[in-house]
């Protein structure tokens, strides 16, 4: 069944995109890479999650099933679905192995490494591996960890939804899968994503065999309207008008915006010399996305500091009333919930 529902198209998930202000549900449907066959962006209600912490399992749930009955040009074929956790809430980590060990004796060799340098209680903890790299010498391999407790809180939150939770994975992953696995990276290269949400700006360094490193830090969309309010004497709403549509050509607005910029910079150079640094690579160039990516004079401004390339994000499927690097997200998480391909999986894992 599986095989031919392969062959068909027919999806085995649909993907849910949870943020603190916003909910998107994608599906995508036929062969090779699909098209999107539902789809819906929605606002959601103040305090139902924070943070990657869900604060109100029913109302997000109800939140949830509202999203699937507005999805365009109709609600997802399947009561399965993929989601992910923001980066806030997993650890990941690189661990080589030798290619030697059987899969137990591996498996047990990549827990007790990981029980010394991840910050987490393994037996409070779903954890999981990718094998990303091997050679001769062994395996590069992609660890990945979360609470237990935030996980079961998801699970049962999509059963309130009357839907089963079948996979779950960092959002760094999906990230890049929805804007880098397009892009060619040469061995030496690496490449970053920097995805400005509202509360917070995730950083993500992508070499040729996968995530290298993801960060996040508690700034974004919202400090650079805040920021423009108060330096302008605005309203929130005129505000975020003025972020929008004039950006960085306004001297006001970009003084005010580079000093809410500051920490995500002073991140992103701290973790780019520890990507290049640990993984032998260079820079290759810089992929925005996110809602607030596209503030005018950002990409030039983010040049100036890095001297690299700047790109938005281009993503496989299109959608109505929304640019790429909007979805860009939701789209890695659709193409592995097509066809549940292998990889870092935190339900069901032990």
């Amino acid at each position: 069944m599986k095989l031919l529902s392969a062959l068909l198209g027919t999806p085995q998930a649909f993907a849910v995109d949870l943020s603190d202000t916003t909910l998107q549900i994608m599906e995508v449907r036929g062969g090779g890479t699909g098209r999107v066959g539902a789809f819906t962006h929605q606002d959601i209600p103040p305090g139902l999650i924070e943070n990657g912490r869900i604060l109100d399992q029913a109302k997000l749930a109800e939140a949830i099933r509202a999203g699937m009955n507005s999805c365009k040009p109709g609600p997802p074929s399947t009561k399965r679905a993929a989601a992910e956790l923001p980066d806030t809430q997993t650890f990941l980590h690189h661990i080589r192995c030798e290619e030697t060990r059987t899969h137990t004796e591996m498996r047990e060799h990549i827990r007790t490494i990981a029980e010394e340098h991840v910050p987490l209680n393994l037996e409070e903890s779903y954890w999981d591996f990718k094998i990303t790299e091997q050679s001769a010498e062994g395996m590069e391999i992609l660890f990945a960890a979360a609470p237990k407790a935030i996980i079961e809180i998801y699970v049962h939150t999509f059963t309130l939804a009357g839907l089963e939770l079948v996979l779950l994975e960092p959002e760094s992953i999906a990230l890049a899968r929805g804007v880098v696995e397009r892009v060619k990276i040469p061995a030496g290269s690496i490449q970053a994503i920097i995805d400005i949400g509202g509360r917070s700006t995730t950083m993500v360094f992508v070499e040729r065999t996968g995530v290298r490193l993801s960060v996040s830090v508690p700034a974004a969309g919202q400090a650079f309207t805040a920021a423009i309010a108060e330096a302008k004497h605005l309203d929130s709403e005129t505000a975020e008008q003025v972020k929008r549509e004039q950006g960085f050509s306004d001297g006001v607005v970009a003084e005010a915006v580079r000093k809410a910029l500051s920490p995500v910079l002073e991140e992103f150079a701290k973790a780019h010399e520890f990507a290049c640094r640990t993984s032998g690579c260079s820079l290759g160039g810089i992929i925005l996305a996110g809602g607030s990516s596209a503030m005018p004079g950002l990409a030039e401004e983010l040049k100036t500091q890095f001297g690299c390339e700047i790109t938005m994000a281009k993503v496989p499927f299109t959608v109505g009333g929304l640019q790429l690097h909007q979805i860009a997200t939701i789209s890695g998480l659709a193409v592995r919930a097509k066809k549940l391909s292998p990889g870092i999986n935190f339900i069901q894992k032990t």
